[in-house]
């Protein structure tokens, strides 16, 4: 279990109608106030706690009740209590102790924030800063915009003053959206239904411009490395969560920081992504910027973009394999094949009609260095299955084994046959249900670049008969 050191809790975030009003702003990136304030009356706190006493006292009365506009909206807002502060400290009195060097070179996080602030001012002259209230919590590392100005914690990044400062551009920046499009609207955001995808932009907006146009790429962004580790299956199990709006892994944040191998909250970095198609594929990028902050259309948005997760040729030798140098030539039968498609199948028994159809992936491989072709569907149904299918060069027929999760056989069924054309078919021998002799064929037919069709039929031995049981039609996914 990791703790998370930075979290932007963005199902909190509201502005409320004083957005405008409320806070003193300013246009002027060397006029925009930090507010040092509450760290002052922590460390004063801090010096009078005891062991074994009754810290949650003194912080209460010291710091908490003097508390400034920020603190007072923090404390609202987390619930932070004399109590939780007290506890943190216990437990990790060195970096709240270290509250007192950062004090003291105070100059160095001004200095850093005020450029940061000087560049998004460059990039986006409309640009307003409220206050930026630097506050002590419970060891969260919590950054978030809010009505009186942005609230940041600092006490789990006080040797790091350029991540602070990140934090802090995130929370401008929403600022800024906020400004762009209004409080109300701003606000409705986190109140919707099916709010998902508009969530993912408006996280991704703020780590694009602070990660991007801010810091240009120099600070890292380690979110952004998970996601483009497995992007093409993260932005398909994204796709997947749209419909059921499962928001765990894209947006909340846990001490259990992982789901399956992939880290949280990575709605952030896919959200960068998308936000960065849309940047980058603009004639005009001062344009395109006042548009990316005044999002309030998510689903035209995106589809404007052009995202699309594509792979390098190394990675997709990494994934999908490659033939074999010494490998027949008709290993390149299933080329077009192979990686991953959607896919529509059907299936039917006798004497019925077909069923409704029914959502599949189907993968294809390289395998056995490059020697065979291994496949493998998913069905949306849960029906799992896969082959492994090799060129024999003595009788210059492909010998293919089926497998499937229903049962396991002490001999795999299999099918012979090659590639005609843009058609590869495949033969079994199996009776019909009356006993009578004939095959089970599979057909690939109508294969392409962008897909192909599949056709499974129980024909007579001498073709007179065919009955079609099963049909598949797919369409390849852009790598």
């Amino acid at each position: 279990m990791k703790n998370i050191l930075i979290l932007s809790a963005v199902l909190a975030a509201v502005f409320s109608q004083q957005v405008f009003s409320q806070p003193p702003m300013t246009q002027s990136p060397d006029e925009a106030q930090i507010v040092t304030t509450d760290i002052d009356n922590f460390l004063e706190a801090l010096e009078k706690t005891t062991a074994g006493g009754n810290n949650a006292a003194v912080f209460k009365t010291l710091y908490f009740d003097r508390g400034s506009p920020g603190l007072k909206e923090y404390v609202r807002r987390f619930r932070l209590n004399p109590a939780q502060l007290a506890e943190a400290v216990e437990k990790h009195r060195d970096s709240y102790e270290n509250l007192k060097n950062f004090r003291k070179n105070q100059s160095e996080f001004d200095s850093i924030f005020r450029k940061d602030l000087q560049k998004l001012k460059e990039i986006y002259t409309r640009a307003l800063f409220a206050p930026t209230y630097l506050l002590v919590g419970a060891y969260r590392g919590i950054g978030q915009a809010s009505a009186v100005g942005q609230l940041v914690t600092v006490e789990t990044s006080t040797k790091n003053v350029e991540r602070i400062s990140t934090l802090a551009i995130h929370e401008v920046t929403h600022f800024q959206q906020a400004v762009a499009i209004g409080p109300d609207k701003y606000q409705a955001l986190y109140s919707q239904p099916n709010n998902l995808l508009g969530l993912v932009l408006r996280e991704g907006t703020a780590d694009f411009v602070t990660y991007r146009l801010v810091a240009e790429n120099r600070r890292p962004y380690s979110r952004l490395r998970h996601l483009e580790k497995n992007e093409i299956e993260l932005w398909e199990r994204f796709k997947d969560d749209l419909t059921t709006q499962d928001q765990k892994l894209w947006l909340e944040a846990s001490f259990d920081d992982s789901d399956g191998g992939y880290s949280y909250m990575l709605g952030y970095p896919l959200g960068y992504k998308i936000v960065a198609a849309y940047y980058e594929n603009a004639e005009d990028k001062s344009r395109a910027l006042e548009e990316i902050l005044a999002i309030t259309d998510p689903q035209s948005f995106l589809a404007k973009s052009g995202y699309s997760p594509k792979i390098s040729s190394l990675e997709k030798e990494l994934r999908f394999g490659k033939p074999a140098k010494d490998a027949p030539p008709e290993i390149q039968d299933y080329k077009e094949l192979i990686g991953i498609s959607d896919c529509k199948s059907v299936s039917r028994s006798a004497n019925t009609d077909w069923g409704e159809p029914v959502d599949m992936v189907w993968t294809f491989r390289y395998e056995l260095g490059g020697t065979a072709v291994r496949d493998e569907t998913k069905r949306a149904d849960g029906f799992r299955a896969g082959s492994i299918r090799q060129y024999n060069a003595d009788d210059k027929s492909w010998y293919v084994h089926y497998y499937s999760k229903n049962g396991q056989p002490s001999t795999l069924p299999s099918w012979k046959g090659g590639r005609e054309g843009n058609k590869i078919e495949l033969l079994t021998e199996q009776k019909a249900p009356n006993g009578t002799d004939g095959y089970y064929r599979i057909r690939f037919y109508d294969i392409s670049e962008t897909g192909f069709k599949w056709l499974g039929s129980w024909t007579s031995t001498d073709g007179s008969f065919v009955f079609d049981t099963w049909k598949i039609e797919c369409t390849k996914r852009a790598l």
